[in-house]
């Protein structure tokens, strides 16, 4: 009986012996008398069933295993491996397909080789058949991927789905990008600083609309001369040289200014610069009404858009008078010449004659017969005719008599020359009146009320002051008395 016990014992204690070696457990066997009996006894991952054996006293212990009351028979439970890749199913991120690495490259728990989108640990989130990765709209659920303006942003979710924008850039965060969104809305002192179409960095130029009606985009367009412009007589281009076509298509009701910084073109001298507007190109007018050489800004008024132009007046044969003044005087007629610095060959340069009060075109301004550079007196003549020839002489001196600041031209050399100018009709009234053509007086005269007049065209000569109000009447009184009852 003691033989078949210790056979019994022996065989036990093999299965207990290869139990660890399996599991790389160590076992400790400890007992002071063997008796019958029978059991369950389990523990970590080990089971015992089927006992022939009793221990009166003492334990059987591994790891986590412990038996107490017997032992007879050891199992240990099989692992679960469906796909042989050496990876237990319970920790195998593909449990069903082979892949001993586990390579997971979005890190979302899935291994790659069974993720269907290995690189969106969203999975396609938007349920589209397209992987976040690749998905031009990866929340928004657009299979066909349609993208209209090219940009890479798909239409379902591009806040501007026909207007190439990328950066999705939309200031006001109110869902329409901003390269969509109208720059020009409804309102009254409307700002807009639209950017540059040929550069597409912000335009140097910056607008004020008075009313805008309905909204709108307004552009601004640089670009170099072509060749087919004509440009402002007397005026030239900085460097570079540039015009800027503006346009929009806003309604609006007003006027319109427009400022322009000029800190990117290179002048003379930028007391001499004036804003002009065309239509065409080839007529132009000079809008200006301010002009900041601090901070290099000039502004004018419009009420209309196509072509602007930063221009530049000068002295191109040195005689003390700008070009452009020379052709404003002149008014078609060719004198005074910008290209002869003495236009009535007195030897007195135009630009003396300006500062002495004298006419430039007319060698003898008194009418008296002593040429004006030899004339002690050369705007009193030696005989006068009646009085009102001596009213008309003596508006002449009060209009030279008017201080520079009472006129609006770019500098005081133009403000002198327009001044002169306005005089010398009311001169050339008074020789006429003397030489009793009266026709040609009331020609004078009209030319230089059409100068203080307060119309637009042609542009006036003088700001809007009580002393301009003043000339006009006193003009408009003396035609009057020539053109008689």
């Amino acid at each position: 009986m003691m033989t078949k016990r210790i056979t019994h014992l022996t065989c036990t204690l093999m299965v207990l012996a290869l139990a660890p070696s399996a599991f790389a457990q160590d076992f400790a066997i400890n007992w002071h008398t063997i008796d019958g009996g029978g059991g369950f006894s389990s523990g970590g991952g080990f089971g015992l069933a089927g006992t022939i054996a009793q221990p009166d006293a003492g334990a059987l212990t591994g790891g986590d295993f412990k038996l107490v009351g017997g032992f007879g028979s050891a199992t240990a439970p099989a692992i679960q491996d469906a796909d042989a890749d050496g990876i237990e199913d319970g920790a195998d991120n593909c449990p069903n397909t082979p892949n001993p690495g586990q390579e997971d490259a979005d890190v979302d728990g899935i291994g790659d080789v069974c993720d269907t989108c290995p690189n969106d640990p969203d999975n396609d989130i938007d349920a589209d058949g397209v992987c976040g990765d690749v998905d031009n709209c990866p929340a928004v659920a657009n299979p066909g991927q349609e993208d209209a303006d090219v940009d890479g942003i798909g239409d379902a979710c591009d806040n501007c789905p026909n207007t190439y924008n990328p950066g999705q850039e939309d200031q006001d965060a109110d869902g329409i990008g901003d390269a969509c969104e109208s720059n020009t809305p409804p309102g009254t002192n409307v700002d807009v600083q639209p950017v540059d179409e040929t550069t597409g960095q912000p335009a140097p130029v910056t607008m004020t609309f008075d009313e805008v009606l309905t909204a709108g985009d307004t552009t601004v367009t640089s670009s170099a001369p072509s060749g087919n412009e004509v440009l402002p007589q007397g005026f030239i281009l900085g460097d570079p040289p540039v015009f800027y076509d503006i346009s929009t298509t806003a309604t609006f009701a007003g006027d319109v200014q427009v400022c322009f910084d000029y800190s990117g073109l290179s002048f003379t001298d930028d007391q001499n610069l004036r804003l002009f507007h065309s239509s065409d190109g080839i007529v132009w007018f000079d809008i200006t009404t301010s002009l900041d050489t601090q901070n290099d800004i000039i502004c004018g008024l419009t009420s209309s858009f196509s072509f602007f132009g930063v221009f530049e007046t000068v002295d191109s044969d040195a005689d003390g008078l700008l070009d452009a003044t020379e052709y404003e005087i002149a008014e078609g007629s060719g004198c005074p010449d910008p290209s002869n610095p003495d236009s009535d060959g007195d030897t007195l340069s135009d630009g003396e004659e300006v500062t002495l009060g004298t006419d430039p075109c007319n060698p003898d301004t008194d009418a008296d017969g002593l040429r004006d550079d030899v004339d002690p007196n050369p705007l009193v003549p030696d005989q006068t005719g009646g009085a009102l020839e001596q009213d008309l002489r003596t508006l002449a001196d009060g209009i030279l008599a008017l201080d520079l600041g009472l006129f609006n031209g770019p500098n005081n050399n133009a403000n002198r020359g327009r001044r002169n100018a306005l005089a010398n009709r009311a001169m050339d009234a008074a020789n006429a009146l003397a030489a009793e053509d009266i026709a040609t007086a009331i020609d004078e005269m009209s030319s230089l009320l059409d100068k203080i007049d307060g119309q637009s065209r042609p542009p006036d000569w003088m700001a809007a002051t009580q002393d301009k109000a003043d000339l006009a009447d006193d003009v408009l009184a003396l035609i009057a008395a020539l053109e008689g009852p």
